[in-house]
């Protein structure tokens, strides 16, 4: 199966999963906009179409993502770009903190530190990274899929739903939710080059979980480069646990 095949695949798998919770969320929303719904749905479509692109050049004999990562910043960088209404502000990435922000980030780091720590309490979690790797989980995710996740999809499927709840003092709307659902699918779905589909659901309870808090810490923090710094940290603790042991 070609990778724009397996790409095709897994963004079809993703979106039927997903499928119950949009509704949901238009159900339950007082406002209901279909255009931004629709450019969050393609957005998804090539966000995984660019994660699954042959590496090639430097990135062939690289071990991580780089370049999966890379496109999805360039994604994000030419949905504000193309996109009526997006802004870099509206995404998070030049956006001021707000008031009470060091509750939200608080909260936030903690549940980025205490995810991990539970997975190696209770399932025994270790990994051992090279050095290509400690670089590559100290950066890349969080830049790339804060961007995409917390910044452009979140953005765009607020305009969609709308945020009519407030949330220890987070305006939240059903995108919070839509979009969580989403960030822990893309950590669950997989297509091998086979043809075959694996949907690993316990992989995807870190993401959801995660997602749901960073949604609300952008929305009580404002800025996204906060939840940038937490997903990255978030991503060395059990590494770091694994070396120290």
């Amino acid at each position: 199966m070609s990778f724009a095949s397996r790409a095709g695949f897994e963004t079809l798998v993703t979106w039927m999963l997903a499928a119950p919770w949009i509704a949901i969320a238009l159900w339950r929303s007082r406002q209901r906009r279909w255009w931004p719904l629709v450019a969050m749905l393609g957005i998804v479509a090539i966000d995984n179409f660019v994660l699954s692109l042959p590496r090639t050049g430097p990135f062939a004999g690289l071990a991580w993502s780089w370049q999966g990562k890379l496109l999805e910043i360039v994604l994000a960088i030419v949905s504000v770009a193309v996109t009526p209404g997006l802004t870099f502000d509206s995404i998070g990435v030049t956006a001021q903190l707000r008031p009470g922000w060091r509750a939200g980030l608080a909260a936030v780091v903690g549940v980025s530190l205490a995810l991990p720590i539970t997975f190696i309490i209770w399932l025994g979690a270790r990994d051992t990274l090279t050095p290509e790797g400690w670089l590559f989980e100290a950066t890349a995710p969080g830049i790339a899929e804060e961007l995409i996740f917390r910044g452009v999809l979140l953005a765009l499927a607020d305009r969609a739903f709308g945020r009519p709840y407030r949330v220890a003092g987070a305006e939240l709307g059903w995108g919070a939710i839509v979009t969580s659902v989403i960030f822990a699918l893309v950590h669950v779905v997989n297509v091998e080059r086979d043809g075959a589909l694996h949907v690993e659901l316990l992989l995807g309870i870190g993401p959801l979980i995660g997602g749901l808090i960073a949604s609300w810490a952008r929305a009580r923090v404002g800025s996204l480069l906060p939840l940038m710094l937490a997903h990255n940290a978030s991503n060395l603790v059990i590494p770091l646990v694994t070396y120290l042991l």
